[in-house]
């Protein structure tokens, strides 16, 4: 390894290897007499027993000595203070994190005050340590000016909370969070940045040592604790330098390599809008829940998803040896396509979202519908004064208008002497051809007795398609009693029905209309 003291490193390396292991060890056995376990509730957490939860801090302590013995061994942090100040600012704020998780394993918090909490444990790394000031992203480059430490926080927080969220699996975060850290690490070194390299190792050496713990069947998890601060280093260790240019911090690369974590926590939160349920909500749609599903091991699906992150890796290692985003951006959109294509994760949200598309497309169609009858309506008003007598042509044809639009099959309008003369069917219409077997039926019915002396009723039947839905019902109700209250009618009988239509249309063959003088018993 191309570093100033290379047998020290790799000493410091095997070192904090065989710290993590060994704190890893006493933290199984001191976490249950500090209360620090996780136990099976038989839906969320469906582990055989109680599981110790000091994982996280096992790793991060040995983290300490294994960075301390950097500073103290090698003079990687002589050579400006940069370098100094970051690895304090790395300590300062990963202790603050890993705080934070111990405080929630111990007792959970509050999603918002765990997010405020992170990102006031963030703080000390970026007073202390590099900021963000500009993006580049696909050869457009973006000044963050004010926005740099603001910008600086949430892309850290955000790594912290993707490697917290995708911690629901034996050795998934800690395996995820291992590969991540040793490709920055690699990148690190291959720009002769040579400090970070350093703590990177040591970091994957951390891992390691206590990834023989938690391989499943796991005997201790590492708890929010770990994964949180894992997801830190992983976020800090991006913003010290690995993947910062002459024109700005490389985004692309970052979400190539965390692009399946970052993929399994956005279709969570799709997965649960769309589903009614609030984001915080568990479920077992996560992508080794997935992979279970399809009737592989906890290990098959921790080796499958190892396999996915490493691909990533080698990916964006390539690309960025190269310095092509395009070639990272290419490559990580060809593995989750496949991923997508090849039913490992993923199809059921793209269908469900394929779905949810339909159903807004469907919605927003019959919401046009509905205005479109609303404004016929309104312009029917405008060009016909209250004393006047309302065109019945340009009336009913509002009335079909309207009555298509929500799916209706047959419209009678029937007017009749409340003194006792029989009721009198003086318009119909009537849609042939429904196929009635896929449907939900309907029907208004509306009466309206007149100062007139006349009792007018609208009745209306039709169908929707099931699942759809029949909000825009609202646009026909109103309308029915609209037409029964200025329906042109003579005392003390109908109008003449020459007076009221025109000849019918048989422009159109699926639809029948009929105007008759049909006499019924009142």
């Amino acid at each position: 390894m191309a570093l100033s003291h290379p047998t020290t490193i790799l000493v410091i390396a095997a070192s904090t290897f065989v710290l993590a292991y060994a704190f890893t060890w006493a933290a199984r056995w001191i976490a249950p007499h500090l209360g620090f376990v996780d136990r099976p509730d038989g839906n969320r957490k469906v582990h055989a027993g109680a599981m110790p939860l000091l994982g996280g801090a096992a790793v991060f302590l040995a983290f300490v000595f294994g960075v301390l013995a950097i500073f103290l061994g090698t003079n990687l942090w002589m050579r400006g203070p940069a370098n100094f100040a970051f690895g304090l600012a790395l300590l300062a704020s990963g202790s603050l994190y890993c705080g934070l998780g111990l405080w929630d394993d111990w007792s959970p918090l509050r999603a918002r005050y765990k997010f405020l909490l992170q990102i006031v444990a963030t703080i000390p790394f970026v007073a202390l340590g590099p900021s963000i000031e500009s993006l580049q992203c696909l050869g457009i480059r973006l000044d963050l000016g004010p926005m740099a430490i603001p910008f600086t926080i949430l892309w850290i927080v955000s790594c912290a909370n993707i490697l917290n969220l995708i911690d629901g699996m034996d050795g998934l975060a800690s395996s995820v969070g291992l590969i991540a850290v040793a490709t920055l690490a690699t990148l690190a070194l291959s720009h002769n940045h040579l400090g970070l390299a350093a703590i990177g190792f040591v970091f994957v050496a951390c891992l390691s040592g206590f990834l023989l713990h938690n391989w499943p069947p796991a005997k201790i998890f590492l708890g929010d604790s770990g994964s949180l601060t894992i997801g830190f280093v992983v976020g800090a260790l991006s913003t010290g330098g690995v993947l910062k240019t002459a024109t700005g911090f490389v985004l692309i690369f970052p979400i190539v390599l965390l692009s399946i974590p970052i993929l399994d926590t956005v279709l969570a939160i799709l997965r649960r809008k769309l589903m009614g349920q609030s984001i915080g909500d568990a479920d077992y749609g996560h992508i080794h829940h997935r992979l279970q599903q399809r009737g592989l091991s906890k290990l098959q699906a921790l080796l499958v998803i190892i396999g996915f992150c490493m691909t990533m890796a080698v990916g964006v290692i390539v690309a960025g040896k190269m310095g092509s985003e395009w070639l990272a951006l290419s490559f990580g959109s060809v593995v989750l396509f496949a991923m997508i294509v090849g039913r490992v994760f993923g199809l059921y949200e793209l269908n469900l979202i394929i779905r949810s598309l339909q159903i807004v497309h469907q919605v927003m169609q019959s919401a046009v519908k509905g205005l479109r009858a609303r404004m016929s309506f309104l312009r029917f008003e405008a060009t016909n004064p209250s004393d006047s007598q309302p065109d019945s042509q340009a009336l009913w044809s509002l009335v079909e208008s309207s009555a298509e639009a929500v799916g209706g099959t047959r419209v009678e309008l029937i007017v009749e002497d409340q003194s006792g003369q029989p009721a009198t069917t003086v318009a119909q219409w009537q849609k042939q051809g429904t196929d009635s077997t896929q449907q939900a039926d309907w029907d208004v019915r509306y009466s309206v007795p007149r100062e007139d002396g006349m009792r007018v009723t609208f009745f209306a039947r039709g169908s929707f398609p099931k699942g759809e839905h029949t909000q825009q019902l609202e646009n026909l109700v109103p309308l029915s009693a609209q037409i029964c209250q200025i329906w042109p009618v003579e005392q003390p009988s109908v109008l003449p029905m020459e007076k009221h239509f025109l000849a019918t249309d048989v422009s159109q063959p699926d639809v029948e209309r009929e105007w008759v003088t049909e006499q019924r018993a009142a």
